[in-house]
């Protein structure tokens, strides 16, 4: 019996290997999506930790320019803040798009697996039908020997 052969096999694999580069892709953007969150996350920290300082130093009375010094670096942490969270906009539009690609790579894998499994199938059915009609060929001539053999 012939072994079973898909004739798209390689393309198959080369569907699989796109799929891994786009899961891989995938992950590689939602990592920077979380580093874009941590970082607005520690700027958040940042200016709050600089927002009690500036108080404070108001209360104790501090120096004027003391306060301004304070008061421009909390203008500079929110203009970084506002840098991040656009470019966090753009990986979660990063992400949107790797997630659509790795859809796509995974239906045309699918497609082909599909594909196999029914040439597989066919394969099978197709085995399965020519060694029953081998056996029911070995019973007849069988049959066929033991009527003429008696008969002689």
């Amino acid at each position: 019996m012939k072994k079973f052969q898909f004739r798209l096999e390689a393309p198959l694999k080369w569907r699989e290997q796109q799929e891994k580069e786009a899961k891989q892709h995938l992950q590689e953007k939602v990592h920077e999506q979380m580093q874009i969150e941590r970082e607005i996350s520690d700027c958040d920290h940042e200016i709050q930790k600089w927002i009690g300082a500036a108080n404070e130093a108001s209360m104790k009375g501090n120096d004027i320019s003391e306060i301004m010094i304070i008061e421009r670096y909390l203008v500079k942490l929110n203009e970084r803040r506002r840098e991040l969270v656009t470019d966090l906009q753009r990986a979660v539009a990063c992400v949107e798009e790797a997630k659509e690609m790795l859809r796509e790579t995974t239906r045309a894998r699918e497609q082909l697996d599909y594909l196999k499994e029914k040439a597989r199938k066919s394969y099978e059915y197709e085995m399965s039908a020519r060694e029953q009609k081998h056996q029911d060929d070995a019973v007849s001539q069988r049959r066929w020997q033991g009527k003429n053999g008696g008969a002689e």
